[in-house]
């Protein structure tokens, strides 16, 4: 056995990690008779005691059901495994600061009880995330053993995606490759910057590589390509050449009503099969109209 003592929980009680986590600090269960911490490598050897009884998991608000959000969203593919689905620009993927509910997590929940809970219970089945006002192409895990296998893609660059970004402008150049660190913004923290590579500042490496797909008088369209996946990325990256996307509320200085940007394209290998499985979108009427 080489589980975390955390994830051996998860599967042995049947309940979400973050419970398990909170669970385990708050000495609800001992190991050969002692306290232990969530990362603790289980082994056959091991005693494991528990309390008597297990504390109740919280409570949350109940959401005001809308049959039509459900049908709004596309589910192209789903198996015991996972889940593929086509999220709507204007759907925020999962409970935060300032939309604690009616998130995709939500509808996801009110579909099926059959979502990962490897991370915590507000994020069940989201190995990756797409912006609030961007669309396309997501995969939700089923499984514990789906997601990590897909976080682990997602980690190693081996999940490949693909962007149609509408940008401000005339890009010059057909083809073009952005090599540039992503960092916080230092005075607005729910933004990012770009910064060169020599930077001394704190940052993340990213790369971008855009092609051109049509031109327009006074916007381009872009087949967008992120070999990395930092937050904010194309959309920070677009912004730094001076042709950020049409819409974006914190990019751009003519904002819209929301990025117009949109996830057509996802290959990953299938986490019980390990084929590998294709995804691909026609370009939304939303990017040209």
């Amino acid at each position: 056995m080489t589980h975390r003592l955390d994830l051996y929980l998860v599967e042995t009680l049947q309940k979400p990690r973050s419970w398990v986590q909170n669970y385990i600090k708050n000495g609800g269960v001992k190991v050969n008779g002692l306290f232990s911490k969530p990362a603790y490598i289980v082994r056959d050897s091991d005693v494991l005691t528990f309390e008597e009884s297990l504390p109740q998991m919280p409570k949350t608000e109940p959401r005001n059901s809308d049959k039509n959000e459900l049908s709004q969203l596309d589910f192209l593919y789903e198996d015991n495994a996972i889940i593929v689905i086509n999220k709507p620009a204007g759907w925020v993927v999962h409970p935060g600061e300032g939309n604690p509910t009616n998130t995709l997590v939500d509808i996801l929940k009110e579909y099926t009880a059959h979502l990962s809970s490897y991370g915590p219970g507000e994020r069940a089945g989201i190995v990756h995330r797409l912006d609030k006002f961007t669309e396309g192409l997501m995969v939700i895990a089923k499984t514990n053993e789906a997601h990590e296998m897909l976080a682990a893609q997602f980690k190693n660059s081996d999940i490949k995606k693909k962007y149609y970004a509408m940008v401000k402008g005339n890009v010059l150049k057909e083809e073009m490759v952005i090599e540039r660190g992503i960092a916080r913004h230092p005075h607005q923290r729910v933004k990012f910057t770009s910064l060169p590579l020599t930077s001394d500042s704190p940052m993340r490496y990213a790369k971008t590589k855009i092609n051109i797909l049509k031109r327009y008088q006074t916007k381009t369209l872009l087949d967008v390509t992120p070999y990395t996946g930092r937050t904010h990325q194309i959309r920070v990256h677009l912004a730094h050449i001076e042709h950020p996307i049409i819409g974006d509320p914190l990019y751009s200085k003519t904002r819209g009503e929301g990025q117009l940007l949109q996830a057509y394209f996802l290959s990953f290998v299938h986490p019980e099969t390990r084929q590998r499985m294709s995804f691909q979108l026609p370009l939304s009427e939303r990017l040209i109209t």
